[in-house]
């Protein structure tokens, strides 16, 4: 079953029309202005540790045994796994506040 259509046809705009449309565009984008600090950015730094290894290494017990007692961790997870550690006695002890997400 085809569709049918009523009344005008949508018209392709002109030339001339797209080219209003487009001089149209680049004013706006003339308009937006960007401005750049070149001062140095003294705010309070996060620390991010990159760790490989073969898989049952204990990768991620290690770093969650490397923040300072009462820190906030934040853990991308590539193999749904990186939960299991947060149990782990010493993990407990160093109070950390750990988020895990599978990523």
């Amino acid at each position: 079953m085809e569709a049918q259509t009523f009344g005008m046809e949508p018209t392709k705009p002109s030339p001339l029309e797209e080219k209003k449309a487009q001089v149209e565009a680049v004013r706006e984008l003339q308009k937006i202005t960007v401005n750049f600090d070149d001062e140095e950015d003294l705010e309070e730094k996060k620390r991010i540790f990159s760790v490989f290894g073969l898989k049952n290494d204990g990768k991620t017990a290690i770093c969650y045994g490397i923040p300072e007692e009462g820190s906030k961790i934040m853990v991308l997870s590539f193999d749904n796994k990186s939960s299991r550690p947060k149990d782990l006695p010493f993990i407990q002890a160093g109070n950390l506040t750990i988020k895990v997400f599978n990523a």
